[in-house]
């Protein structure tokens, strides 16, 4: 049996006090109400919570008065703010300030909870496991090129414009999905999302728009797809690079016709879903290519929301590396700091693996660094891994005898195909012998999903 999370809740309106106790309570947690941020920190003084969720605007002392407080008496404490001002300045501010997540009122119970449990997760993690990288923490920064992104979002949020938001691996695409659907009058509905790569060519038609009992073998029950579920609400579909033909063609009937045909059934059914997609790939090359659909790239690119590359802002690393220095140094009770040298050293480098990657390297420098004050000798080298784009750098070997024309001939490769082929098997073990085998992080740093990895080595193993 789970150990019930004990969450303080700050907030000067009762009635939202309820309507947040009623989801908490319902998901299993025990709950404890404080009307303003003074009384919040007596909570505090008095027993021991695992979250603190908290509006912003509150007599006495408000939501970045106690935000600020936690952070100093119990830094390993999440905080998760609240608010009807829901602007991405503000987010952004309360991001900066230490809180572990963002929602603006009104927001769906669903999206509060998951808020909750992913903190209360991130709080319990063993340290023997890896973390992931909260999506919060690409807000960490102030470049003109996110300041330029975050003002785009803060725009086209309140409409109903479908976007297609654009950025290599580790950008944090989900993150600003997350802020479109926040900021928008959907917030109070749900946001689903969708990883297109992740699923199974077989089910992608039944896991987005659902099938009719009997459909096919196996489908004993009806079952609602992924749009349905997001019916007035928002729906994100990420890596929509990777999405099926078959299933290209019918979500383009759905953002035409707002009405989606479960598998099995010649029934429409309408639905009241705003769709946000996001890729890492040039879907305007893979539409010359014939591997998307040109209307369907059409009907996606309303507005296009491009995320700078970290390598492209190294301005905000300092704030990065803070946030992560504070968070990881929480979780596993040790203090670092890292010296100019060290963080104009971290700046210059390449991040193929962006914020994701950075992230990493602080946990991993919390966890081993022998000394409090890091310095640029003692940080992890550079992976080396090539920015999505460029070419790897050669690998050096002995000369080879030079051979005679014919020899040539026959030691090149015959045909394009097998050039191909031979250059992604030579990627695909360089990531795997850098993360030890690891397929998850293999996957990230050669900027596809992990099911489309494990398909490749599949085919390279039978060929």
């Amino acid at each position: 049996m789970r150990r019930v999370s004990r969450i303080l809740v700050a907030d000067d309106d009762p009635t939202v006090l309820r309507s947040v106790r009623r989801a908490l309570v319902a998901a299993g947690h025990a709950v404890e109400e404080a009307e303003d941020g003074a009384v919040a920190l007596a909570r505090l003084r008095a027993a021991s919570f695992d979250v603190v969720v908290t509006d912003l605007e509150m007599p006495n002392l408000d939501g970045f008065g106690l935000l600020k407080a936690v952070r100093a008496s119990y830094p390993g404490l999440p905080v998760i703010v609240v608010t009807a001002r829901n602007t991405v300045a503000e987010c952004a501010r309360a991001m900066r300030a230490g809180a572990a997540d963002f929602l603006t009122k009104p927001f769906h119970p669903s999206d509060l909870t998951a808020a909750v449990e992913a903190a209360v997760g991130e709080r319990s993690v063993p340290a023997t496991q890896t973390s992931t990288s909260r999506g919060a923490n690409v807000l960490i920064g102030d470049s003109a090129k996110l300041r330029e992104v975050l003002e785009v979002v803060e725009r086209v949020a309140p409409t109903e414009a479908t976007v297609l938001i654009r950025g290599e691996t580790g950008t944090g695409k989900e993150l600003v999905a997350r802020l479109l659907h926040g900021l928008s009058p959907r917030a109070a509905s749900p946001l689903v999302a969708v990883n297109c790569g992740a699923l199974a060519e077989s089910l992608v038609e039944s896991e987005l728009f659902g099938h009719v009992r009997g459909a096919f073998t196996g489908a004993t029950d009806r079952r609602a797809g992924r749009f349905l579920q997001a019916d007035r609400g928002t729906i994100f579909l990420d890596e929509i690079g990777d999405l099926p033909m078959p299933a290209q063609v019918k979500l383009l009937r759905v953002l035409q016709e707002r009405e989606i045909v479960p598998v099995g059934s010649d029934r429409p059914t309408k639905v009241d879903v705003r769709v946000l997609a996001a890729t890492h790939r040039d879907l305007a090359a893979m539409v010359a290519a014939g591997g998307f659909r040109a209307d369907l790239y059409y009907r996606l690119e309303v507005v296009v929301v491009s995320l700078p590359p970290l390598r492209e802002r190294p301005a905000d690393i300092p704030a990065l590396v803070a946030r992560f220095v504070d968070k990881h140094g929480a979780r596993y009770g040790r203090t670092i700091r890292l010296t100019s040298g060290a963080l104009a050293a971290l700046a210059a480098r390449g991040w193929p693996g962006n914020v994701r990657e950075l992230e990493n390297v602080i946990e991993r420098l919390v966890l081993i660094a022998k000394r409090e004050v890091v310095t640029e000798d003692e940080l992890p080298p550079e992976d080396g891994v090539p920015s999505r784009g460029a070419s790897p750098a050669p690998i050096a070997s002995p000369a080879p005898p030079r051979p005679d024309a014919g020899a040539v001939a026959a030691a090149q490769p015959a045909s394009l195909p097998e050039a191909m082929a031979d250059y992604e098997r030579r990627l695909i073990e360089e990531a795997l012998l850098k993360t030890g085998g690891n397929k998850q992080q293999a996957a990230a740093l050669l900027g596809i999903n992990r099911t489309t990895l494990v398909e490749k080595l599949k085919r390279l193993r039978r060929d």
